[in-house]
């Protein structure tokens, strides 16, 4: 991991993990089905939780040297 990912990075339109199925925003025009949006959970401020909401615009897969083989997947948001 110290040498960096690999310079190739696989990028995906749709991404399956652990039971959920992700979309860009691009691919999901014109679709009956859309699933770009994201929320993501803050720090708490206070007494109130804090929520991010965003689009997903990318969906990339880094992969490292080495074995065992590791990846590492990124959504680029906006």
């Amino acid at each position: 991991m110290a040498w960096g990912p690999r310079k190739k990075v696989l990028t995906w339109p749709i991404y399956f993990v652990n039971g959920f199925n992700f979309h860009i925003e691009e691919w999901s025009i014109g679709k009956q089905i859309v699933n770009y949006g994201v929320c993501v959970k803050g720090e708490h401020s206070g007494d109130k939780e804090t929520y991010y909401y965003g689009v997903i615009k990318e969906i990339m897969q880094l992969e490292y040297i080495g074995e065992p083989r590791k990846q590492l997947v990124l959504f680029n948001c906006q």
